[in-house]
């Protein structure tokens, strides 16, 4: 039965896969059911929807892997703008983004589409406890072809702030400002619950019974490599189905969206909502 929605999301993150060569211990992947590849038609049915609802501004590459992995991204991407978007944005730790195929991205994107690239030192001995698996050297060379050669993108640098790189920061600040790029630190936080690292952060108990209000679920349809639609980014462990893009509309998601709300989100991951951004 359709209903009045009182959110019909505008925002929608792609995973194209959570494969990540990387394992950061600010990052919970460990608790993920399954890994894999977004199909090309599970891609197929998203860019469709968003063609016949005409209501999606944004979309956001990225999910709980390294979508430069995926070797049909580029392809992808260049769907996704013949769909006129107002912005792309892509989320990378820089690895798989070599001259070669930034040169062909650049020829994709816009001045108002977003590169963030995930960094966490610029020192090479923090950098391999904190992103192992990641060729440091690689890595910054990849980064400082990018900054060369980037003409107008927006391309901008991503830390997470917690303990064992905090003293660390400013370096990394500094580091970029003289070359003129775009640095913002943001604190780790627990993943509602998924992510359980004391170097990182400090365990949390549950916080409400019921979520009254949530922007991230009002705003943003996070898709994952399955064509699954969850509550949540945070929903690491992929337990809260809303739905499916295989088989529902944006108008059911956001039908769905809209009766939850009304009740109060009381999912075990929003009693243990930690995201800084969930009322913004």
């Amino acid at each position: 039965m359709k209903v009045f929605t009182k959110v019909f999301p505008k925002y929608l993150e792609i995973e194209l896969t959570n494969e990540c060569q990387s394992n950061c211990p600010m990052c919970p992947r460990d608790k993920l059911p399954n890994i894999g590849f977004m199909s090309d038609d599970t891609f197929e049915k998203i860019t469709e929807e968003i063609r016949k609802s005409g209501l999606i501004l944004s979309v956001f590459i990225s999910g709980m892997g390294e979508p430069f992995l995926h070797p049909n991204i580029l392809k992808y991407i260049k769907k996704l703008k013949s769909l006129k978007l107002q912005q792309i944005v892509i989320s990378t730790n820089a690895e798989k983004l070599t001259p070669d195929i930034f040169d062909k991205l650049k020829l994709l994107l816009t001045p108002r589409d977003i590169i963030r690239i995930n960094l966490q030192a610029v020192d090479i001995t923090l950098y391999g406890s904190l992103m192992s698996g990641l060729k440091f050297k690689k890595v910054m060379e990849n980064i400082d072809y990018i900054i060369k050669n980037k003409s107008n993108l927006n391309i901008g640098i991503i830390s997470i702030t917690h303990n064992m790189n905090r003293e660390h920061l400013p370096k990394i600040r500094e580091f970029f400002m003289a070359k003129n790029i775009f640095f913002d630190a943001k604190p780790a936080f627990a993943r509602c619950g998924n992510l359980v690292n004391e170097n990182i952060i400090k365990p949390i108990e549950k916080f409400i019974d019921v979520m009254p209000i949530c922007s991230l679920f009002e705003n943003i349809n996070f898709v994952d490599w399955q064509g699954n639609i969850y509550c949540c980014w945070n929903d690491v462990k992929r337990e809260n189905l809303i739905g499916s893009i295989q088989k529902d509309t944006f108008y059911d998601i956001a039908t769905r969206k809209s009766i939850l709300l009304k009740k109060g989100l009381d999912y075990k991951i929003c009693q243990m909502c930690d995201d800084f951004t969930r009322y913004s």
